[in-house]
């Protein structure tokens, strides 16, 4: 199963929970995305979100979703007709990451944060150090002067990692600025550029499987 099809199947999963989610992914294809004029720098390599995910990474996803849609249809069926989740009686299922979040609104409540994060670490080692070019939207950490930020993630629906399951790591990059960039909407599609590397980063709103050193950013047009 492609992804995006494996974000859709899971937000179909939790919606059977009662957990709302808000799932906008434009950017599913290289074809999609246009080469950036040659500067100074070396041309970037232009890539979609699915470049970041492996086949097996993909199988993980997909058998993950399978299991947290079984655990909440048997959370709704009598105890009698519920489905086994394993051979191990005492193994904690897939639905009782649902059952740890924090009460929203409580001091415990960073949106969904990574409590709800599925999917691996797995990465393309092709990618490592490679200068690519990525459509996405940005989630901030903290502001500096006059709105500006110098790390954040990129993430490939608006809306992720706040108050909605963040993507799987590998579909998430943390972004490092030397300089402050100016930041103005969750809302505004946007192309980074710059290298990017295999190294992890975790953090409480979703942690990543990748790692990019911002060269530039850029407001994105097809």
């Amino acid at each position: 199963m492609k992804r995006p099809y494996l974000l859709l199947a899971l937000g179909g999963a939790l919606l059977l929970g009662g957990v709302a989610v808000f799932l906008l992914s434009p950017f599913t294809s290289t074809d999609m995305a246009q080469e950036a004029a040659p500067d100074a720098l070396e041309p970037a390599l232009v890539i979609s979100w699915d470049d970041l995910i492996s086949q097996k990474a993909e199988e993980a996803l997909d058998q993950q979703i399978r299991e947290i849609e079984q655990a909440l249809m048997n959370a709704q069926q009598p105890l009698s007709q519920s489905t086994p989740g394993g051979s191990d009686e005492n193994a904690p299922s897939p639905l009782d990451a649902l059952n740890a979040l924090p009460e929203e609104g409580s001091a415990g409540d960073v949106g969904m944060s990574t409590s709800m994060q599925i999917g691996t670490f797995d990465t393309v080692d092709e990618l490592n150090n490679e200068r690519v070019r990525l459509p996405g939207f940005i989630v901030p950490f903290d502001f500096e002067a006059e709105g500006t930020i110098s790390e954040f993630l990129f993430v490939p629906f608006v809306g992720a990692c706040i108050h909605v399951p963040p993507p799987p790591p590998n579909q998430i990059v943390y972004v490092k600025s030397k300089t402050p960039v100016a930041f103005t909407s969750l809302w505004d599609p946007m192309w980074i550029e710059g290298t990017l590397t295999t190294q992890r980063h975790e953090n409480v709103l979703g942690n990543t499987a990748y790692t990019l050193q911002l060269d530039k950013l850029e407001p994105y047009e097809e």
